[in-house]
């Protein structure tokens, strides 16, 4: 019996599965209420978060997921057609074969439930302290490798990683893809990242989600990787876990790094902006196709003289005209309101700004204004990755509204468009998945990604 083991009596054993089984219980009770309120049940649900994650599946694909009949599962395929949630559709390749597809009722209405389940365990996490909740949460990421180490479930990643010294650290990986110019060498799969702004923290489009630290020569960064419809996603969160680095304080250069050196060539980032102009209310979507850059204190390269020489990468066409084409789709596709094409003005921050200077940034023909997309863009430019900004009106610029701006307002509209982002951009997703044409990737990529990296002291701090 090991040290620990010998701390685990039957007490705490007890105690530890009460507590658990009692808060699933309540997770449950409350997930039926909200299912109830949309008029769904709880089968229909699981069938419908079934068919999201594997679409187009046929009848017997689906039972087999469910584990049911199949008697049940057409019963349930019925309710579901008659709700104008799902359709039978003939395979193309088999007219024999009978796939199912979900009807935009039903990602809406899936989106509508998974929202209010994550604003009741808002609220209930609300009812605690921030240093409870910090450490709530670390409990239970020790938990979940605990069960994983026991047989409980899925590994936390697919192999050991190699962290400094080249000795298998866990979830730590150094920056592991070959040298090359313009992204030889990385995984032949174009890997996709989705950098995730203000409100946006939370991978919960992916499955098989796992949590790797990179290491890079200019700090740490971590993301999360998961699959959506067999496509494998990079999430990164911009300002860490729960918004907790201010924008200029961002390790700008370590999570572009982090994101080439796992091998992701297109990267569509989100960004919470207030508005110069009456025609993009919030909840307006705008593909920035341009910056001004009214930044202060920055590192804006990866090349800064020495060893490292000196580069002057072309910003002619910052963001991909490629990824911002297929986003444009997909928002028409939807119904939503998006425009292709807009300058993004980037301030220092963490402050507003002055009525004076939004009057200014309207006159120099700003459309939109923002903390975070420069560097971050300027450094994909760099790494030679493809790079998007999908730039959520939240406000109007000071000045405009008549009120003071504050950061509550901010995340409130977001909140409430949160849906809508979260599908414009799955919308989109799959049609990233080939190879870019672009002219990104035209032009060979000046930063170089050697072998994997140990830890490097830097004086930036880590997001």
């Amino acid at each position: 019996m090991t040290r620990r083991d010998e701390g685990c009596g039957d007490g705490l054993v007890a105690a530890a599965e009460q507590h658990l089984r009692a808060v699933a219980t309540l997770v449950r009770h409350h997930g039926r209420a909200i299912l109830e309120r949309f008029d769904i049940t709880p089968p229909q649900f699981d069938a419908l978060l079934v068919l999201m994650r594997h679409p187009d599946l046929t009848m017997g694909e689906l039972c087999q997921h469910l584990y049911l009949a199949s008697s049940t599962v057409t019963d349930l395929v019925d309710r579901l057609e008659r709700q104008q949630l799902v359709q039978r559709v003939r395979d193309p390749d088999d007219r024999r074969v009978i796939r199912l597809r979900l009807l935009p009722r039903a990602r809406e209405l899936m989106d509508a439930v998974l929202e209010a389940r994550r604003a009741y365990l808002a609220r209930v996490l609300a009812h605690l302290e921030p240093a409870d909740r910090q450490g709530l949460l670390r409990s239970l990421e020790r938990l979940v490798e605990a069960m994983r180490r026991e047989g409980g479930g899925p590994p936390a990643a697919t192999g050991p990683a190699v962290g400094a010294g080249g000795e298998a650290a866990g979830s730590t990986t150094g920056a592991s893809a070959p040298t090359g110019d313009g992204g030889e060498g990385r995984n032949r799969s174009v890997r996709l990242a989705i950098i995730g702004g203000t409100g946006v923290y939370d991978p919960a489009i992916l499955e098989d989600v796992r949590e790797e630290t990179v290491v890079t020569p200019y700090g740490r960064a971590t993301v999360r990787i998961g699959t959506f419809r067999g496509l494998e996603v990079v999430f990164l969160a911009r300002h860490g876990a729960g918004h907790t680095v201010p924008p200029h304080r961002i390790n700008y250069r370590a999570n572009i790094y982090a994101l080439a050196a796992l091998g992701v060539r297109r990267v569509v980032a989100t960004a919470a902006v207030g508005s110069l102009r009456r025609a993009l209310a919030p909840g307006h979507f705008v593909l920035v196709d341009q910056f001004l850059d009214f930044t202060k204190n920055r590192v804006a390269t990866f090349f800064e003289g020495g060893e490292q020489g000196v580069v002057h990468v072309d910003v002619t066409e910052p963001y991909c005209p490629e990824i911002r084409a297929r986003l444009a789709e997909a928002g028409a596709a939807l119904g939503l309101a998006v425009t292709n094409g807009g300058v993004y003005v980037c301030t220092e921050g963490p402050r507003f700004e002055t009525p004076a200077e939004i009057r200014m940034f309207e006159r120099l023909g700003g459309d939109v204004v923002g903390m975070t997309s420069v560097p971050e863009v300027v450094l994909a430019r760099e790494a030679g990755l493809c790079y998007a900004t999908v730039a959520m009106v939240t406000n109007y610029a000071a000045g405009m509204a008549g009120q003071p701006l504050t950061h509550e307002e901010v995340l409130e509209v977001m909140a409430a468009n949160g849906a809508n982002l979260r599908r414009l951009i799955l919308e989109a997703l799959p049609a990233l998945a080939a190879a870019p044409t672009c002219r990104c990737v035209a032009t060979p990529a000046p930063l170089r990604i050697p072998a994997a990296q140990g830890p490097h002291p830097s004086g930036e701090t880590q997001s």
